[in-house]
């Protein structure tokens, strides 16, 4: 694997990552990027795996709000089905019910 293969890998990660533990807890990304008091901007970048890279302090920040190791959010997971306007809406509904 070259370089630029592990990086693509491990970027796709951190983003599964965020997403998946953003999702867990049930909140939005406008939820959450409120409780990490930064701009939605910046926690689309992070869940998109093209995104920007983030740096250490950013990536110590996002494993802190989601309750997370920091290398958790490297591990191997595939990226959850994004959802978008109501759909998400209820599916965040829904799973704040069973929680």
């Amino acid at each position: 694997m070259t370089l630029s293969d592990a990086v693509r890998v491990a970027r796709g990660n951190l983003a599964a990552n965020i997403r998946h533990h953003r999702l867990r807890l049930g909140l939005t990304r406008g939820e959450f990027a409120q409780r990490m008091r930064v701009h939605i901007r910046n926690l689309e970048e992070a869940e998109d795996p093209h995104g920007a890279n983030l740096s250490l302090v950013s990536l110590i920040k996002f494993s802190h709000a989601l309750a997370v190791d920091p290398a958790e959010l490297f591990m191997p997971r595939e990226l959850p089905e994004l959802k978008r306007g109501l759909a998400a809406a209820q599916q965040l509904k829904q799973q704040r019910k069973t929680t």
